[in-house]
């Protein structure tokens, strides 16, 4: 989402081309057109005018045509058709109308009504752009900036040099918010499929799958074990994972909230007591997560948790599998369940993950970390279908919550487009020169090793990327990078990264730092750029996949040291569309709930993971907590290295920007939750309004029923005054006829 600043064209939806325009572009929705910071001064938008239709939500009018005014000449612009994107440049067209000479001053505000045109058709035209797409604030959306008139012509002939210059210093600094799948639509990706990393790696992982509820811990290599207090125990130092050795041998893992024990890591484990609590204690506190994120996920989850049923208690225990090689584990509740779901393809649908069975010779298919496996049997040998092998069935696989995911991974659907997309977009950030400040620590001494295929070498003990290059030392710490003479500083912004770091191959584990880049430099700040490949993310064939694909084994130096890599497997993941990367699932069945991760890894990430700590602290709250990341929405993206770790270095403009954006968020969090006061409160008067009437019902009931009891007891008080006066009349009546009788 765009922010709007001084001289900016307000956010609008937009309206349909008028119908003179020499073009049809085709309306694209909720697009927010605005200034870029810093940005030259241009005059307001011409007022806005009600949509077909009427209102919709907060935005209730549409401002395109927007006038635009520079070196005294004006145009209509008509809302944009994007047309193409190449890495992270889209091409685009827009109709265009000139406008008389003079109608609107270059310095004066424009007119709540446009001028009229000069007649004739000769002044409606097409201007063709180039601009730069990066992720927006909000997830899913994209800003389209730096804009480049291409060419402009008009039904009289080509726009002249002036006119030129004029629209392209019109357009200058301004910024097009819009949601990637909008801009996407109709849009052809150029050369999708043959963009990407051609040396990504093809190593194969241990794919098990088991016919019972199963958890999987993944550890780097052999288990490792650190000591943990004085009582004797200790805990592992080589998995992110929250693992125990007790006094007696044994092995205490945290499977959810429960604990699992066994005596041997290759063998059973069964639900046992939790440790003593001063073992728990010396794990240190427990982490928070950041601010004001966990108030509104806690918040979300409770009121989601609170209005769905509640779950039913697990009725057993997960089996653990515990793996020292790169694994993925896919079980299912029982035989597999077949459904059909599109030709010649079936779901599994009790599977803990996508596991399909295909007709071509009845051949098993699953997903991990965006690559394609296949076995002919699901205790059979899986190998790897590269993404060009991809079959087109599969991209007869339903857009679903199931298999959504799947279709980023398939060649030609519209969601691997969007995958490929989202994965060259690029996030920048401008830093002070004096204020940003390096925070790459050593454990011990700073140690040296090869990077295969180059020169250069690379720090095995350092918390960020640290490379050495022709004997100076480049740190890519949190997508910025710094410059030293010496391994530990003093350390000052870069401006101007080697080559041959970016030579670095996939097969290194500081790849992932070859996605930031310098994207511009000033005498007081230097601007850097990162696209998600620093998340490890890539493309390949015109799809994404996690990690680089190469089986990285753990990392030894020194006496016992070690040190965490990148790694691709181990861990459930899936293509998350709106942050264009990979993410934690957040549908985790009850019945095999993730392990627990270590409360260190909340606070510093796990560079196994991957090198930003923010990134991946963010995937170790949603393992802990995987329903929050359906309900944490935009603040995902504040996990970003550029949101919170770089904010006091951030250029003054920025910071008012990101300010500006929270302040927001806030404000509109605020709204969401006066609103749900309001609803709550109008739910609790109509609640109290239908007892009040079925308060007065059951009394208005209760008043005719006594009503009823009284007239019934006024008759029979009437009936007995009747049979009582019946009587004392026959009494009279015999006593009188005795009388005429005389005695007898």
């Amino acid at each position: 989402m765009s922010l709007a600043r001084p001289g900016t064209l307000p956010r609008s939806r937009l309206a349909s081309l008028a119908a003179a325009a020499v073009v049809a572009c085709a309306p694209l929705p909720a697009i927010a057109v605005c200034a870029q910071s810093p940005a030259p001064t241009a005059p307001p938008a011409a007022a806005p005018e009600p949509p077909p239709g009427g209102p919709t939500g907060a935005q209730s009018a549409s401002d395109w045509p927007q006038v635009l005014t520079a070196n005294g000449l004006s145009f209509r612009v008509f809302d944009p058709l994007f047309n193409s994107m190449a890495g992270d440049e889209v091409g685009l067209q827009v109709g265009i109308q000139r406008l008389p000479q003079g109608a609107v001053a270059a310095t004066a505000p424009a007119p709540t009504t446009a001028p009229a045109p000069p007649a004739g058709p000769v002044n409606f035209g097409l201007a063709t752009l180039l601009a730069q797409a990066a992720p927006g604030a909000q997830p899913g959306d994209v800003e389209v900036t730096a804009f480049t008139v291409q060419s402009l012509v008009f039904a009289d002939g080509p726009g002249t040099p002036a006119e030129v210059a004029a629209l392209q210093a019109a357009i200058a600094g301004k910024t097009i918010g819009i949601p990637r799948t909008a801009l996407l639509r109709d849009m052809q990706l150029q050369n999708a499929r043959a963009a990407g990393e051609r040396d990504l790696g093809e190593d194969v992982p241990a794919i098990r799958v088991l016919d019972r509820p199963a958890v999987l811990v993944q550890f780097d290599g052999a288990p490792m074990f650190r000591d943990l207090g004085s009582a004797g125990w200790r805990i592992a130092r080589n998995t992110p994972f929250l693992v125990l050795q007790s006094p007696d041998g044994g092995f205490n893992i945290q499977v959810g909230t429960r604990w699992a024990y066994g005596m041997d890591l290759d063998g059973d484990f069964a639900a046992h007591d939790s440790p003593p609590t001063d073992v728990i204690a010396a794990l240190g506190p427990v982490p928070k997560a950041p601010g004001v994120v966990a108030s509104r996920a806690v918040e979300r989850a409770a009121a989601h948790a609170a209005a769905a049923p509640p779950a039913p208690a697990p009725t057993r225990f997960p089996a653990v599998i515990v793996a020292s090689d790169p694994s993925v584990l896919v079980w299912t509740d029982g035989e597999p369940q077949l459904r059909s779901i599109a030709p010649g393809i079936a779901t599994v649908t009790n599977a803990s993950s996508l596991l399909l069975r295909m007709d071509d010779g009845d051949s098993w298919w699953t997903i991990a970390s965006g690559r394609w496996f296949r076995a002919p049997a699901l205790d059979g040998t899986w190998s790897l279908v590269r993404p060009a092998d991809v079959p087109a069935t599969l991209m007869l696989l339903p857009a679903d919550r199931r298999h959504a995911h799947a279709r980023a991974s398939v060649p030609g659907t519209r969601e691997a487009a969007a995958a490929v997309a989202a994965a060259q977009e690029r996030r920048t950030v401008t830093l002070g020169r004096s204020s940003a400040k390096c925070s790459v620590t050593f454990a011990g001494n700073p140690v040296f090793t090869g990077i295969d295929g180059t020169l250069l070498r690379w720090a095995v003990n350092a918390s960020q990327p640290t490379i050495e290059c022709d004997r100076r030392y480049y740190c890519c710490d949190n997508a910025a990078w710094f410059v030293a003479d010496a391994a530990q500083g003093p350390w000052s912004p870069c401006d101007d990264v080697p080559d041959a770091i970016y030579a670095i191959p996939a097969s290194s584990p500081v790849f992932a730092a070859t996605f930031v880049e310098v994207v511009a430099s000033g005498p007081d700040t230097v601007s850097y750029g990162y696209t998600p490949g620093y998340f490890g993310t890539y493309v390949r064939d015109g799809t994404v996949l996690h990690g680089s694909g190469y089986a990285t084994q753990p990392l030894l130096y020194g006496e016992s040291d070690y040190a965490p890599l990148p790694q691709t497997f181990g861990r459930t993941m899936v293509f998350d569309a709106d942050t264009g990367t990979f993410a934690p699932p957040s549908d985790v069945s009850p019945d095999a709930p993730d392990p627990a991760v270590q409360p260190a890894v909340l606070v510093d990430g796990w560079v196994g993971w991957g090198w930003c700590p923010g990134w991946t602290t963010a995937w170790a709250w949603g393992w802990n907590h995987p329903e929050w990341w359906g309900n944490w929405g935009p603040w995902w993206n504040q996990f970003n290295p550029y949101w919170n770790h770089w904010w006091d270095a951030q250029h003054v403009w920025k910071q008012e920007e990101l300010q500006a954006e929270a302040d927001r968020q806030a404000a509109a969090d605020e709204a969401v939750t006066r609103a749900q006061a309001d609803e709550d409160a109008a739910i609790a008067q109509r609640q109290a309004a239908e007892q009040a009437v079925e308060q007065a019902r059951i009394q208005a009931r209760e008043r005719l029923a006594a009503e009823q009891d009284r007239a019934r007891a006024e008759e029979a008080r009437f009936r007995d005054m009747r049979t009582y006066d019946q009587l004392a009349r026959d009494r009279a009546r015999a006593a009188y006829q005795a009388r005429l009788q005389g005695p007898t």
